[in-house]
């Protein structure tokens, strides 16, 4: 038989569940907020703490909106760096042609 403590205990909400719940509206406008500042300024890459003073949020929820927009594909993490996902690919492909082009002048420079 279950004791009255426990049905109190379990009839209580999860608090952790409920303090997400009331930051969803936070995350959002902060997910809007980081979203609308990457695509204004192209090449901008910024750590998890330089993203935290910027959108002037806590931590966990600063580490949530990140994650959230990494699942996205909307931001790529690379060495602790956070960056657009289409910067880091026009980075690598602007380092691709570089390596072509350093290639052609060496084996244009042996012949």
């Amino acid at each position: 038989m279950l004791r009255r403590e426990n049905l109190r205990r379990k009839a209580r909400p999860n608090l952790r569940v409920v303090i997400l719940l009331l930051q969803v509206p936070a995350m959002n406008r902060t997910i809007e907020r980081l979203r609308a500042e990457f695509i204004e300024m192209p090449g901008l890459r910024l750590t998890a703490k330089q993203v935290q003073r910027l959108c002037g949020v806590e931590e966990t929820l600063c580490q949530a909106v990140l994650d959230a927009l990494v699942d996205a594909r909307f931001l790529c993490l690379e060495d602790g760096i956070y960056g657009r996902t289409s910067d880091a690919a026009a980075r690598q492909s602007k380092a691709q042609k570089a390596q072509l082009r350093s290639r052609s002048h060496r084996a244009a420079a042996v012949s």
